[in-house]
């Protein structure tokens, strides 16, 4: 199921369905449908922004109007998918990572909450290779995916 919504005056956002929490399928899904609006070149169109379960596109709307727009997106958004790559193809970059009080304020809460070892907790995190699933609400902030068994925390 996709679901258009307004986006302020001069956006809409399409929801993709299917998913309780974001999981990689559905991220791909949303990678998928912002290339394909990108590619597909709709008129006024500045920008299509994936999320977890969305992409947000962006508009001219002094020169289009969102009706027309939103009838493009919706053409793209049903239009077959093809097979989405749940990986982006780019090679892995090392990041640093501080794990000091100051930088890590919650890891007593995580320790109690996960029952592990703090150097435990960090190596499980530092195992595996993370893909970003998207950048946040500041630059340089990505958000990762997918969490590995055991390090979910409320």
């Amino acid at each position: 199921m996709i679901d258009v919504r307004p986006a302020g005056d001069a956006g809409w956002l399409v929801v993709l369905g299917g998913a309780a929490q974001p999981d990689r399928a559905i991220v791909a899904r949303a990678r998928s449908l912002a290339a394909r609006i990108r590619a597909a070149n709709i008129p006024g169109v500045s920008e299509s922004v994936p999320g977890y379960a969305s992409v947000l596109i962006s508009y001219d709307a002094v020169a289009v109007s969102p009706a027309s727009v939103r009838a493009a997106i919706a053409a793209v958004a049903a239009a077959p998918d093809a097979q989405p790559s749940t990986a982006p193809g780019r090679a892995p970059v090392r990041m640093p990572l501080c794990t000091c009080p100051r930088c890590a304020p919650d890891r007593d809460f995580a320790v109690g909450h996960l029952g592990r070892t703090w150097p435990d907790i960090v190596r499980a995190f530092c195992a595996p290779v993370w893909e970003v699933w998207l950048t946040g609400f500041q630059p340089g902030f990505p958000f990762l995916g997918p969490l590995p068994d055991g390090l979910a925390l409320p």
